[in-house]
């Protein structure tokens, strides 16, 4: 168990993240926001990730990716709606959380 390193961020050429079935802790760094060239990123069924959701929004704005997936991480809460803004994402994974709502912002 360990937390995600902040010097992931200086992976420049970065396309894929995925950092699937682990069991990590602490948030995700603001530091991923800088990889320009992430279009894929994965916390499938990390369950101890404790970003998205429980701290600001702005975390979730760092990625511009196309594919965020944060399935059976035991998520609780509401989505929060700049979900929608990321500018390129068209494929969001939340399944197997114990999400209460999703705002229209996010499905539109």
């Amino acid at each position: 168990m360990g937390e995600i390193p902040s010097e992931f961020g200086n992976l420049s050429k970065l396309e894929t993240l995925m950092l699937s079935q682990n069991s990590l802790s602490g948030t995700i760094p603001s530091t991923l926001g800088q990889l320009e060239n992430l279009r894929k990123v994965s916390f499938h069924g990390t369950m101890n990730v404790h970003a998205s959701f429980v701290v600001s929004p702005d975390v979730l704005l760092i990625f511009e990716s196309e594919m965020l997936d944060l399935d059976y991480n035991g998520l609780s809460g509401t989505v929060p709606k700049e979900l929608g803004n990321i500018k390129y994402l068209v494929s969001l994974h939340l399944a197997l959380n114990e999400l209460e709502a999703i705002p229209e912002e996010v499905c539109a």
